[in-house]
């Protein structure tokens, strides 16, 4: 009998310490995120509008480059998917993926997880 009152005290033990290193990793994440938040940077990963896009430079598929001189006096959205491109990433400043972005003349009018809240804030 002793063996099994044993054995449960070592199983709930064991769902303790993986409880509350469940909970350090949450705390951890959530002050990460408030952080990002006070940097300029929304909750989900986006840059907060008004943040300027950095100069950046890629190769297009179909030749040529594409620069943050080509987003000066235009409105564009560009949808990042996945960090796989750091220069570009970090020039558009997303931390999160995917990221939605409305631009205006180089500036984030409206970031995002989803086309439609985007263009929502950011006045169509």
């Amino acid at each position: 009998m002793i063996e099994i009152l044993i054995a449960v005290v070592v199983v709930v033990g064991v769902l303790a310490a993986a409880d509350l290193l469940l909970s350090f990793a949450v705390i951890r994440r959530l002050a990460a995120l408030q952080s990002r938040m006070r940097a300029g940077h929304g909750g989900d990963g986006s840059p907060a509008v008004g943040y300027r896009v950095e100069d950046f430079r890629v190769r297009l598929l179909a030749g040529g480059d594409f620069t943050r001189s080509d987003l000066e006096d235009t409105r564009a959205v560009v949808v990042l998917l996945m960090a796989t491109c750091e220069p570009v990433i970090g020039a558009f400043g997303a931390d999160g993926f995917p990221t939605v972005l409305a631009l205006e003349d180089g500036l984030v009018r409206g970031s995002g997880l989803s086309l439609d809240s985007v263009l929502e804030h950011a006045g169509r």
